[in-house]
């Protein structure tokens, strides 16, 4: 689930394989999908998530592209994680696009700076 600000949190459903790597995937569909229902109008693929060490740490990773691009940039995000990676993969899919829904939600009425994975 999602929450922004005020408004009623949105659920995303996705469906995987059940490994570490499968619940990550997992999770960032989840998210993506929850976005799509009711904060941005642009779509977005999930090219992957993993879970790298690094720096004595955990680091999630993902990695987006916009649906119908022409080829253009990918989207990456980025969390430190501490000992549950899942919701480390929403948080880092949530800093791909923050500043992308940011610009969409602000002409919907909504401030982007609220949004975060419950």
């Amino acid at each position: 689930m999602l929450a922004w600000g005020d408004q009623p949190p949105l659920a995303g459903i996705a469906e995987g394989v059940c490994s570490p790597s499968g619940e990550l995937r997992c999770a960032a569909e989840a998210c993506l999908a929850a976005l799509a229902e009711g904060v941005s109008k642009r779509r977005f693929d999930l090219v992957g998530v993993k879970a790298l060490r690094a720096f004595d740490s955990t680091l999630v990773v993902a990695s987006l592209a916009e649906r119908g691009g022409s080829g253009g940039p990918r989207l990456v995000g980025s969390v430190l994680a501490k000992r549950n990676h899942v919701p480390a993969a929403v948080k880092a899919v949530l800093h791909a696009v923050n500043r992308v829904i940011t610009s969409d939600s602000n002409s919907n009425g909504r401030n982007g700076n609220e949004a975060s994975g419950i």
